[in-house]
């Protein structure tokens, strides 16, 4: 979790205590480390053993109370975690020195007690230092790579989501997601709030009122007043929202978990093992051996294996435009071993494509049904909508209050009693034109103006060399539009891939469900609405972003469209990281297992214990980190400015 003020304060101040005390009963010791007799001045040396308990109390309840408290939680729920061997080991060499200077038989053990506490703290220290900085830059320096339109003296610009500062006003078309709390400037608004609240009920929204973040809006494009900058905005929980969240098929967090629980469970019966065996044979090593055992073995380790490494990863994904909802997604994504594609805006580049206006009215109306049209579609959050607004954009359009949007058909709207239509021809109920190239846009108006939009589609550069690079992969690629450009996509994809086209977000939806049934594990990569039922559906979902704030919370990734070339170095990096986290268990199964065994001989002083256990976390931190730079170096330029991959 990220730490407070307070709280990262608190833990400042417990590490400073007890590093003080633990320096001072150290130097006060120096004495009984030289071997020096306390017979020789008893008064003396019982001042600085009582000297040395005083400075050892503080430590004690200051210092140890976390491990106290989280153990006592810990049995509560009827488990056994880390924090109990640390407890007790602290308790036994406390009651040790203890009995040792009440009854004037030794100096204790408080050197050790309190290095023990300092050490854990340090450690400690370093995983919440560590663990905090990951999420600090996820949750707000890591935006997403998406803009949205600001109207500036009433000229429309693109602003990064970032920048929206409290005053801006926004332009949100219909079926995008208000990505900040704002106030309506349009007259009224229809807002579903679904995605946040599970209700399918839309809200009606008057000018001046309120508008929360997370809200879709439901009719026409509106005009809003930005109340909050976007960095104090929670748009991340709706991304996590629960109506989004799908089934964690790894279960690398929880076996952990299990291997820490009966791992703590076994240092306990070893460290008791070894105290009842060197009572019989050494009753001097018996302490040293115990509090040894239960100090130096550290299961926390293999928890930070992962989870450190899963943090790093991304991090340094997010430096390239490839956001990532959890670090499941990561696991997830080194398993995939089918991957499907949606071809408009995915494979096709919406920003490089020629349109072409058909329309069989008279040509002295055609620039009125164009103005139309275009006000309907720029409304459209459908990428074929965007690239034929964009090549009109020159165009004065309408405000139009009342429209309707069909996922995977098309678009309607009524304008001084006018009905619109746009869309598949099977929507519009217009007869398809077979010779058309690329996709295509059918109209109509009143039922009686027909035409068409045809777009060329043009492949993203670079395309052809990915499909190149995922030959191990199964490949299919779903298609809302009809198959003109089927031979084009053949000769990207060849006669490996499953083609389909004319695909309605109900056919790619059961298309994901037929791969999974067949045991495949499914990477699906789409954007816009069509594409949401899929993307959920999916055990991997990458929403494709570009301009527009139109991704789809039910993705497991939100990735920069420009990146899509890289898709293959981020799954190889993934399969990479897979095999740092084995690596990274090994060690630190063979670090706990070389500790536990030195420790059990009594030979292992409980501050080296402690020193050393301190280390084993610190350095599968420091492999993490190293690993997690190496494979992402390798795999993906690094590159300051995050331009490109």
């Amino acid at each position: 979790e990220n730490k407070s003020p307070l709280t990262s304060k608190n833990r400042t101040l417990k590490l400073g205590i007890a590093g003080f005390c633990f320096a001072n009963i150290m130097l006060i010791s120096f004495p009984e480390y030289l071997g020096l007799s306390a017979a020789s001045n008893p008064v003396l040396s019982a001042f600085f053993r009582y000297l040395n308990l005083a400075l050892a109390i503080p430590v004690l309840i200051f210092g140890a109370r976390e491990f106290f408290v989280n153990g006592y939680y810990s049995l509560r729920q009827r488990t056994i975690n880390i924090d109990i061997p640390i407890a007790l080991a602290v308790t036994i060499t406390f009651g040790r020195s203890l009995y040792e200077i009440f009854t004037q038989t030794g100096p204790g053990y408080l050197d050790s007690m309190s290095g023990i506490i300092f050490f854990m703290l340090i450690g400690r220290a370093l995983q919440s230092k560590t663990s905090s900085s990951l999420k600090f830059n996820r949750d707000y320096k890591s935006y997403f790579p998406i803009s949205v339109l600001t109207l500036v003296d009433g000229v429309e610009k693109l602003k990064k989501i970032q920048e929206i500062s409290e005053g801006d006003v926004l332009q949100i078309k219909h079926q995008e997601i208000i990505p900040v709390d704002c106030m309506l400037a349009s007259k009224k608004a229809e807002i579903d709030y679904s995605f946040v609240t599970g209700e399918t009920e839309k809200t009606l929204v008057q000018t001046g009122e309120l508008i929360y973040a997370g809200g879709k809006v439901a009719n026409s494009s509106i005009h809003v007043i930005t109340v909050k900058p976007f960095a104090q905005n929670s748009f991340t929980a709706l991304w996590n929202n629960d109506s989004f969240k799908k089934q964690d098929k790894s279960l690398t967090h929880s076996y952990v978990e299990n291997i820490s629980r009966y791992f703590s469970l076994s240092l306990l019966v070893i460290a008791f093992t070894a105290f009842i065996w060197w009572s019989y044979v050494n009753p001097a090593l018996s302490w040293n051996a115990m509090t040894a055992v239960l100090i130096v073995a550290c299961p926390c380790t293999l928890l930070l294996a992962s989870s450190y490494t899963f943090g790093f990863m991304m991090q340094f994904f997010a430096q390239k435009g490839f956001f990532l909802k959890n670090t499941s997604s990561i696991l997830q994504l080194s398993r995939v071993n089918h991957i499907v594609f949606d071809k408009t805006g995915t494979i096709t580049d919406v920003k490089s494509q020629t349109v072409k206006f058909i329309c069989d009215a008279p040509a002295a109306k055609q620039p009125e049904i164009l103005a139309l049209l275009i006000s309907m579609l720029k409304n459209s959050t459908h990428p074929l909508s965007k690239v034929i607004v964009q090549k009109y954009q020159h165009i004065k359009t309408h405000e139009i209050e009342h429209l309707k949007e069909h996922a995977g058909s098309g678009i309607e709207a009524w304008y001084n009693d006018q009905h619109v239509k746009a869309g598949k021809a099977s929507f519009v109920n217009v007869t398809e034109i077979p010779q058309l190239q690329g996709g295509c846009i059918y109209f109509c108006i009143d039922d009686h103006t027909q035409g068409s939009f045809s777009v060329q589609a043009f492949v993203k550069e670079g395309i052809d060399l990915l499909v190149d690079q995922l030959d191990e992969y199964k490949l299919s690629l779903l298609s809302g539009d009809n198959d003109n450009s089927k031979n084009q996509m053949k000769r990207i994809f060849g006669e490996r891939a499953d083609l389909k086209f004319n695909q309605t977000p109900q056919m790619k939806l059961d298309y994901i469900k037929s791969l999974q049934r067949e045991n495949e594990v499914v990477l699906m990569v789409g954007d816009g609405l069509n594409d949401a039922g899929a993307l959920k559906q999916s055990d991997v979902g990458i929403s494709l972003v570009d301009n527009h704030f139109s991704f789809s919370p039910a993705s497991d990734i939100i990735m920069n469209s420009e990146h899509i070339t890289a898709l293959y170095s981020f799954i190889k990096a993934a399969r990479q990281v897979k095999k740092l986290i084995i690596g990274l268990f090994i060690y630190s199964l063979l670090y706990n297992a070389t500790g536990i065994s030195i420790a059990v001989s009594g030979n292992m002083k409980p501050v080296i214990a402690a020193i050393l256990m301190s280390a084993s976390s610190i350095s599968v931190i420091l492999i993490a980190y190293i690993g997690s730079r190496f494979i992402f170096s390798t795999n993906l330029k690094y590159d300051k400015n995050h331009t490109g991959v």
